[in-house]
């Protein structure tokens, strides 16, 4: 029981604390922003940029060629990570802002970082980062805000 509050007390202490943790990829060493909404935000945007691949009902070759045939979605993987391991504090500061970059925003920090983890993970290191961090970022705390503001929208009597 002790371990487990000593346990509760550090993860209490990184959250108010918004201490970083750290990853490896490949031979450097990555501090992983703290979780944030505006993190998962930018997550979301990502993913939803993504294509969406419906492999149910498929042969194991129908869905090697439907993998090899969107590979360019791991752009988004690797763009995904990258938003993860950087936070959304460091992507909006990293932002140019002149009249070149008003219509498409660069960053150059998120689009190295993007860089460097498709260059240097594989499909199954890349799985077992996101896997790492997602169990970092807390995201069921993030669900279960929306799903209970949700509900409260549903009991909610509408106005006339």
């Amino acid at each position: 029981m002790q371990e487990f509050n000593d346990n509760l007390k550090n993860l209490v202490g990184k959250t108010i604390f918004q201490d970083f943790t750290e990853i490896t990829i490949l031979d450097r060493i990555f501090k992983v922003a703290p979780p944030t909404i505006g993190t998962m935000i930018l997550v979301s945007e990502e993913i939803g940029k993504m294509d969406k691949l419906d492999l149910k009902n498929e042969t194991d070759n129908e869905i090697i060629f439907k993998t090899i045939a969107n590979a360019e979605n791991g752009v988004f993987l690797g763009r995904i990570l990258a938003i993860m391991i950087l936070g959304a504090k460091i992507i909006k500061k990293g932002h140019k802002k002149d009249i070149k970059s008003f219509f498409k925003p660069k960053n150059k920090t998120l689009d190295k970082l993007t860089e460097y983890i498709i260059d240097n993970t594989s499909a199954d290191n890349l799985f077992i980062i996101f896997k790492e961090i997602l169990s970092m970022q807390k995201i069921d705390f993030f669900f279960a805000n929306m799903q209970f503001l949700n509900e409260v929208n549903l009991l909610k009597k509408p106005s006339n």
